[in-house]
């Protein structure tokens, strides 16, 4: 049985206790308003190229430098039908070491996205919200991160809207 004294002072260590839990990366989930106030453009393109490398030399970090053809505009005016564009996705593999990033985007050869893009710190264009920037879809079926939006006409009205509340063509 539990005794006062010893409540009182495992309550008085409580806050102790949780902050020495290990920390638990977790992402807020973005709605359209986020993901269009922090990208630049909107594309949809398919994927040409998927190189895999070590960022600073053997040992460092696996990047991937993943090359897509843009098909559509749907945001923003810097990419145009038929451009290639890179993107840099943290993890991959190289020879037979891989890496993954938690809420890095993965991608396969010929696969179709919509991309919210925006410019790094770095000048190089990335993702915008990371995982949550990318959506994939077939027919009108639409996957990705975002609740409540579950076909492709519904994403685009949802990312018209937005556009409208902030702004953006």
């Amino acid at each position: 049985m539990l005794n006062l004294k010893m409540l009182k002072m495992f309550l008085a260590m409580l806050p102790v206790l949780l902050t020495t839990l290990p920390a638990v990366a977790t992402m807020l989930p973005a709605d359209m308003d986020n993901l269009v106030s922090s990208a630049e453009s909107v594309v949809t393109g398919r994927v040409v190229s998927l190189d895999s490398h070590w960022l600073d030399g053997t040992g460092s970090i696996i990047v991937t430098e993943v090359g897509f053809e843009v098909d559509e505009v749907w945001m923003g005016s810097k990419q145009q039908p038929g451009e290639k564009i890179s993107v840099r996705i943290i993890g991959g593999e190289v020879g037979d070491i891989g890496m993954r990033q938690q809420h890095q985007p993965t991608f396969k050869m010929e696969e179709e996205a919509i991309l919210f893009l925006k410019v790094r710190g770095d000048g190089e264009l990335g993702i915008a919200q990371a995982e949550q920037g990318v959506f994939r879809a077939h027919g009108d079926k639409l996957w990705g991160h975002l609740t409540g939006v579950k076909t492709l006409s519904g994403f685009r009205t949802s990312l018209e809207d937005s556009k409208q509340n902030h702004g953006r063509q």
